[in-house]
Protein backbone atom coordinates (compact mmCIF):
# COMPACT_ATOMS: atom_id res chain seq x y z
CA UNK A 1 0.00 0.00 0.00
CA UNK A 2 1.49 3.33 -1.00
CA UNK A 3 2.44 5.95 1.54
CA UNK A 4 1.60 3.93 4.67
CA UNK A 5 5.14 4.52 5.93
CA UNK A 6 4.37 8.24 5.75
CA UNK A 7 1.27 7.68 7.90
CA UNK A 8 3.28 5.68 10.43
CA UNK A 9 5.77 8.55 10.67
CA UNK A 10 2.98 11.08 11.11
CA UNK A 11 1.33 9.00 13.82
CA UNK A 12 4.62 8.55 15.65
CA UNK A 13 5.05 12.33 15.73
CA UNK A 14 1.77 12.87 17.65
CA UNK A 15 2.59 13.96 21.19
CA UNK A 16 -0.79 13.22 22.85
CA UNK A 17 -0.71 9.49 23.66
CA UNK A 18 -4.51 9.16 23.64
CA UNK A 19 -4.75 10.66 20.16
CA UNK A 20 -1.81 8.55 19.00
CA UNK A 21 -3.60 5.39 20.18
CA UNK A 22 -6.79 6.35 18.28
CA UNK A 23 -4.78 7.02 15.12
CA UNK A 24 -2.86 3.72 15.40
CA UNK A 25 -6.13 1.85 15.75
CA UNK A 26 -7.64 3.79 12.85
CA UNK A 27 -4.69 2.79 10.68
CA UNK A 28 -5.12 -0.86 11.73
CA UNK A 29 -8.78 -0.66 10.73
CA UNK A 30 -7.83 0.84 7.37
CA UNK A 31 -5.34 -1.96 6.71
CA UNK A 32 -8.07 -4.51 7.55
CA UNK A 33 -10.42 -2.82 5.03
CA UNK A 34 -12.67 -1.67 7.89
CA UNK A 35 -13.01 1.79 6.38
CA UNK A 36 -16.02 2.96 8.41
CA UNK A 37 -14.28 2.05 11.66
CA UNK A 38 -11.21 3.91 10.41
CA UNK A 39 -13.23 7.06 9.82
CA UNK A 40 -14.99 6.82 13.18
CA UNK A 41 -11.74 6.37 15.09
CA UNK A 42 -10.16 9.20 13.15
CA UNK A 43 -12.93 11.51 14.30
CA UNK A 44 -13.32 10.34 17.90
CA UNK A 45 -10.77 12.72 19.36
CA UNK A 46 -12.30 15.75 17.68
CA UNK A 47 -15.75 14.85 18.98
CA UNK A 48 -14.34 14.18 22.45
CA UNK A 49 -12.78 17.65 22.53
CA UNK A 50 -15.99 19.23 21.22
CA UNK A 51 -18.08 17.55 23.93
CA UNK A 52 -15.68 18.70 26.65
CA UNK A 53 -15.86 22.29 25.41
CA UNK A 54 -19.65 22.15 25.06
CA UNK A 55 -20.01 20.85 28.63
CA UNK A 56 -18.21 23.86 30.12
Amino acid sequence: MPHLHDMEELISSIEDNQVKDYMKEAMSCYMANAYRACIVLGCVDNYRKWIIVAAK
